[in-house]
């Protein structure tokens, strides 16, 4: 199943002609079966998947339980999801929201990586998955932290770290549904908003982690503004686009999985959700209700996370910041170890590697030559104005 829930990710949508939402029910075997949905971020959000899947498998329980309809309520209509959006734009309350979101953008200094691909080229992008396991998550708890919080700050100290900043900016989805109706319609609501984390020199990082939640909390109580009003407000600086993030961090609590019925057991649900192809890594949390440990599924470009850096090396330093962070509360995030324990051996081995003479009469550019030869198929210099192989 993820392997062709991938390969339908490479699909798009026909947005001129085709339906936005399709569905297909998989036949594994004779007792195994899935129901595939794909839908586009148009019509759907998280929430709306999440009702569709809850309504659909308790449907699904009573047929087999053969027991009679359920007069249900008749679903708000997705039309509800725009209508009133222009007196919101008039409002107070939208006022407000701008003038936040500016206050904002003045402190602001969101970093990117550099990218690769060929331009007018859609990215490829890879899927790994981690767990952080309960234990972890429960020392965060009993320190007085937010999990979601922790881990966001862990993964902004690490790319302040990596571009050699004192902050990370983050696109974080946020739900954006704010009456009864709202969490009721299956529609598209959700806004992905930037989120500051600071890091300065001193503070460690369970003081990162509450700026985390006190900023997100704020964040909240603003998010109806769209992120394309954000973008208006940014001056053009005479690129391709205007953004404020690469790296996005989502959460999603899914309720405990119970069996069908007496003899049909379920599996949980299972979402994807391909990265914009501006975006370098998009970062997806889900926890369930009842249990402590999270499950992370990492989608990144290939062109930024390579042989160079790897993936796997951004999950052990991320469970090495938030080990040692825990460990040692009072130590700055970001003098706070990154390399875990199987990449120190790398590097113990990488060190007891064979003695190699020095070439005294070779250039530097000779040199330079040399090693983009080794791997000939990649770029041997970028820079803003190309590249050179």
């Amino acid at each position: 199943m993820p392997g062709l829930a991938r390969e339908v990710l490479r699909t798009p949508f026909d947005l001129g002609g085709g339906p936005l939402f399709k569905v297909a029910l998989l036949r594994e075997s004779d007792t195994a079966v899935h129901l595939l949905i794909q839908t586009h971020h148009l019509v759907a959000d998280g929430r709306a998947m999440d009702l569709v899947h809850t309504e659909a498998t308790e449907e699904y329980a009573r047929r087999v339980r053969t027991e009679a309809a359920k007069d249900r309520q008749v679903a708000p209509s997705a039309l509800d999801a725009v209508a009133g959006r222009g007196d919101y734009f008039t409002s107070p309350q939208c006022e407000a929201d701008r003038a936040f979101h500016r206050g904002e953008l003045a402190r602001m200094e969101p970093s990117f990586f550099a990218r690769r691909h060929e331009p007018q080229t859609v990215p490829a992008f890879g899927r790994h998955t981690f767990t952080v396991p309960g234990e972890v998550v429960e020392r965060i708890k009993d320190s007085g932290g937010s999990p979601f919080a922790f881990l966001a700050a862990a993964l902004g100290t690490w790319l302040a770290r990596v571009h050699r900043t004192s902050q990370a900016v983050l696109g974080t989805p946020l739900l954006n549904r704010r009456t009864r109706a709202e969490l009721s319609t299956v529609a598209q609501y959700a806004n992905t908003l930037p989120l500051r984390v600071e890091v300065p020199d001193g503070r460690p990082l369970a003081d990162v982690a509450a700026q985390v939640q006190n900023s997100l909390a704020l964040l909240q109580e603003h998010q109806r503004l769209p992120y394309g009003e954000l973008l208006r407000e940014l001056p053009a600086a005479g690129g391709p686009e205007r953004r404020l993030y690469d790296v996005t961090l989502s959460f999603m609590s899914l309720k405990p999985v119970k069996a069908l019925a007496e003899g049909v057991g379920r599996s949980g649900p299972m979402h994807f959700a391909p990265p914009h192809d501006q975006e370098a890594l998009a970062v997806y949390v889900v926890g369930t209700r009842g249990t402590s440990e999270l499950s992370v599924a990492l989608n990144y470009a290939t062109d930024v996370f390579d042989e160079d850096l790897p993936v796997t090396s951004l999950v052990e330093h991320l469970m090495s910041l938030i080990g040692h962070g825990l460990d040692k509360p009072e130590r700055a995030a970001a003098e706070l170890p990154l390399a875990g324990e199987a990449e120190r051996e790398r590097l113990r081995r990488f060190a007891r590697g064979p003695r190699v003479a020095f070439a005294e009469d070779a250039t530097l550019p000779a040199l330079f030559e040399a090693r983009a030869a080794l791997v000939p198929g990649r770029p041997g210099c970028s820079c803003r104005t190309g590249r050179v192989r």
